[in-house]
Parts: structure tokens; C-alpha cells; sequence
């Protein structure tokens, strides 16, 4: 095959693969295929072709999240960025694989790969949050996903990329046995301590009863005006309290019911300290509560007695959406002899450092208000349950034009319901409180560290002495 239908035809393979495979309703395996065809490149086309091959396969196979980000209002030159700095960190990520491929260094080339793209990919994670990640394409493959629970995402990345790159480099070099056993030993070993993992009890530990309760109905996605707003909250208060006489101890609200004025917040909580009385059960009811210093993304929690127990404020705000509310800085931490629960608000998952606070602190269980946009109602919940398998604890997770999901601390779901029937939604079921605290709680990014070292070994065997191809 010429060259150039060789490089068209890898650049169409891997971009259809990425396509799929890292998209709102990922395949996953997939992913460890997408990057074989141009890797197998490395060792047929100069350095600058090789470039342009890999970037426009990344690019392309990430166009089919332009809708989506213009769904949420994201400005096209901040898209433009979103598909083009990945690509350009393929590309490099591509050229560092045939530098050390054409050594003769099989391994060093596979283990440089995955290591530069995963180092490169956290360290921008913890600008601007974890949406992207390659990890999330493997979230039904709970095996894989167990990997968490010790390395946080990076250590899933690690591995989706180091075995097409090693599958590659087999293909390509005269010597495949050492890069071949080298991989498969970390397969066995990942899959080995994730089967073992999900065959232990996720579910351990005491447990309590939650309620869930939404309405999608266009005129009760985000009332605003007080009279609008009231109506709804006494709509929600109504199949609270049903809730709670069917035995919820713990009943959930999506994020941002509706805007509740300064004037209004007294009678919010008459309203709901009643409704938590009747229920015999805390209610968690999030509001937009405007107020002189700014907007709050708001969650207030009252207790069985009718007490405002606890406030909390979202920490990670949507751009564009919430440029006019300020952020919170404070966990909100319920404690009681049975567990410790904790509370987070819908784009407050997407970032780990804020789970691995909650789950340092010894948090059972996250109570998650979210509202979605529908057609990535799979995707961003999955993204959440990430932060229960690194940190040990479970969530209870509702969102509006989403989902209504309770999962274990092994990122199992236990139970889901939609959040679209009309005119409300609800979900009754019982969800673990038992904390199961992991080496990653503990010890955080230290795979960062380790894919450092993995880094400049590889380029230091791989440069030390020319093999041969």
C-alpha cells in the first residue's frame, strides 16, 4: 500500500474508533484499539507527516462533542481549543513513540507513550476539571474501573494507552516478546485486583432509606418569579412527605429547583422544616439564592425535627452558565454515630481534590443535586460515580433532565430511574453508609510521581544506546 492511502486510511480508522469510543455514550473497548492505526505509522513516515496524521485522527475523531458543548453555550473558539490542544498532545505524544521505536526500544517507546499523554492530561486536569478524560470511556468496564480505588484516574489512562501503543510496537519491530509479556503481566494484574475487588461487598455496612423526587416539566426546570417559585416548592414539599411516609429517612431535591429571593428564605424554611416533620426525614432542597454579595448555587438541609441543619454552596461553576454566582470553599459534613455523609453539587464531581477532602474526612455517602442536559444524562453521572470508586464511599445522585441513580463504593449502580416521567419522578431505595476508605484517599496522585519516573526511564533506556528495527 502507497504511503499516502496507508496514512489516509489509519487516520479514518483510528478517528471512527475515537469517535465511539470516547463520546457521551462511550464503547470502551474501543478505546484500547482507536490509537493502534497510527501508531503503526511510527515506522513509515517522517516525523512532520507522522504529526499531521495523528493530530487530524484525534481532532476529527472528537468532533462529535461540538454539539454538545454548544448545547451548554460554549463559546466556539473555546471549542476550537477543546478538540485542538488533545490533538496536538496526540501528535507529540505520537512523535515521542517513533523516537524511541526507531531506537529499537519497543517497551521504553509503549511505556513513554502512555506516560507522557497521562502525565500531561492530569496536570491540565487540575485546571479546569476532569471532563475528558480518557478514563471515563471505561466505566462500564468495572474490572478496569477498580484501578481507582489505588491510582485515581491516571492509573486507568496508563494502562488504555500503553496497550495499543504495545500492540503497535509489536506489530512493528523485529523483537516483540519482552513488550508483549512486559503488557500482559499489568493486564493480569489490573484485571486480577478488579475482578477481586467487585467480588468483595461494595454494599457492607449500614445503610438508609433515600427518596428522590424531580419534575422535568418545562415550567419547573428553574421558576423565577416568587409566585412560580412557590408554587413549585409546595408541589416538591407534597411528594416529600409522601416520600417520607413510604420510609425515605434521607429525601433529595434536584439542583436549583427554583430562585428564592432574601425575602423569601424564611418562608422556604417554615415550608420545608414542616415538610421535614411531617416526613420524619431530612430533606436536601438546592436553590439559586440571590443575595448582596452574589448569587449562591445553594443546597440547605433540614433535619427530622425541622431544623435547618446544614448550607452548602457549589464549589465548581459552569462557565458561561453561573458567570453571575459566586463559588463556595466549605465541605459540609453531616456526622452521626452511623456514618458521615457529605454533600456535593453537580460540576463539584467532575473535580477529584474536592472527593478526596470528603473522603479523608470519612464521608459513607455523598448526597449529589445535579441538573444535566439530557443527552449527556449517562456520561456526567458516570463521571460522578468515579469519585466513589477512588475514595471508598457511596452516592445517591439526582438529576434533573437526567438521571436518579444509588451506587456502591465499587461503582456499581444499585438502583436508576430517569428523571422525564411527568409530572414528577421518584426513586425509593436503600443506599450504603459504611465508608470503605482507599489507598488512593490516603495517598492522592502519587501514580503521578510514578509515571515521572516511568517517563525519564523510558527515555533514558531508549536513548542510552540505538537498537534496531
Amino acid at each position: 500500500m502507497k504511503p499516502a492511502l496507508a496514512a489516509l486510511s489509519a487516520v479514518a480508522l483510528s478517528a471512527a474508533a475515537l469517535f465511539f469510543a470516547d463520546s457521551l455514550h462511550p464503547v470502551w473497548w474501543l478505546m484500547w484499539l482507536a490509537p493502534i492505526p497510527v501508531l503503526l505509522l511510527a515506522t513509515r513516515l517522517k516525523a512532520l507527516p507522522l504529526f499531521g496524521a495523528a493530530f487530524l485522527a484525534w481532532a476529527a475523531g472528537h468532533l462529535n462533542v461540538v454539539s454538545y458543548y454548544r448545547l451548554v453555550q460554549i463559546p466556539y473558539a473555546l471549542i476550537a481549543v477543546i478538540v485542538i490542544a488533545p490533538a496536538i498532545l496526540f501528535g507529540l505524544s505520537v512523535l515521542l513513540y517513533r523516537l524511541l521505536l526507531l531506537r529499537g526500544h519497543a517497551l521504553a517507546a509503549a511505556a513513554a507513550f502512555a506516560s507522557f499523554w497521562t502525565l500531561c492530561q492530569s496536570l491540565i486536569e487540575y485546571v479546569g476539571g476532569s471532563y475528558g478524560d480518557l478514563a471515563y470511556t471505561q466505566m462500564d468496564c468495572l474490572p478496569l474501573l477498580q484501578l481507582a480505588a489505588l491510582t485515581g484516574m491516571s492509573g486507568i489512562t496508563f494502562v488504555i494507552m500503553l496497550l495499543p501503543a504495545a500492540v503497535a510496537a509489536a506489530l512493528s519491530v523485529r523483537y516483540k516478546r519482552t513488550v508483549l509479556a512486559v503488557t500482559g503481566m499489568v493486564l493480569v494484574v489490573v484485571l486480577g485486583f478488579g475482578i477481586s475487588r467487585l467480588r468483595s461487598d461494595g454494599d457492607d455496612g449500614p445503610t438508609v432509606v433515600v427518596g428522590m423526587v424531580v419534575s422535568d416539566l418545562k415550567p419547573n426546570l428553574l421558576p423565577e418569579k416568587p409566585e412560580d417559585s412557590s408554587r413549585l416548592l409546595k408541589q416538591y414539599a407534597e411528594e416529600a412527605v409522601k416520600l417520607g411516609r413510604r420510609g425515605a429517612r434521607i429525601i433529595m431535591l434536584p439542583e436549583m429547583v427554583a430562585v428564592v429571593e432574601p425575602e423569601h428564605i424564611a418562608e422556604l424554611d417554615q415550608l420545608f422544616g414542616q415538610t421535614a416533620r411531617a416526613a420524619n426525614a431530612r430533606i436536601l432542597v438546592p436553590i439559586i439564592h440571590p443575595t448582596p454579595e452574589g448569587r449562591r448555587n445553594e443546597a440547605r438541609l433540614y433535619d427530622a425535627s425541622g431544623r435547618l441543619e446544614a448550607t452548602y454552596w457549589k464549589h465548581h461553576l459552569v462557565p458561561v452558565l453561573e458567570d453571575r454566582t459566586r463559588p463556595g470553599t466549605e465541605l459540609t459534613l453531616l456526622r452521626d454515630p452511623r456514618s458521615t455523609i457529605g454533600i456535593e453539587i453537580c460540576r463539584d464531581m467532575d473535580f477529584t481534590p474536592l472527593a478526596r477532602r470528603y473522603g479523608r474526612e470519612g464521608a459513607g455517602l455523598l448526597l449529589v443535586p445535579a441538573w444535566d442536559f439530557v443527552v449527556d444524562d449517562w456520561l456526567h453521572s458516570r463521571m460522578a460515580f468515579m469519585r466513589g470508586v477512588e475514595n471508598g464511599f457511596h452516592i445517591a445522585r439526582l438529576a434533573k433532565q437526567g438521571r436518579m441513580t444509588l451506587l456502591d463504593t465499587r461503582g456499581r449502580v444499585r438502583m436508576e430511574h430517569r428523571s422525564d416521567a411527568a409530572p414528577f419522578s421518584t426513586l425509593l431505595a436503600p443506599v450504603g453508609l459504611g465508608a470503605q476508605p482507599t489507598l488512593y484517599t490516603r495517598w492522592g496522585d502519587w501514580f503521578i510521581a510514578a509515571l515521572a519516573l516511568i517517563l525519564c526511564a523510558s527515555l533514558l533506556d531508549g536513548l542510552r544506546r540505538r537498537g534496531s528495527v
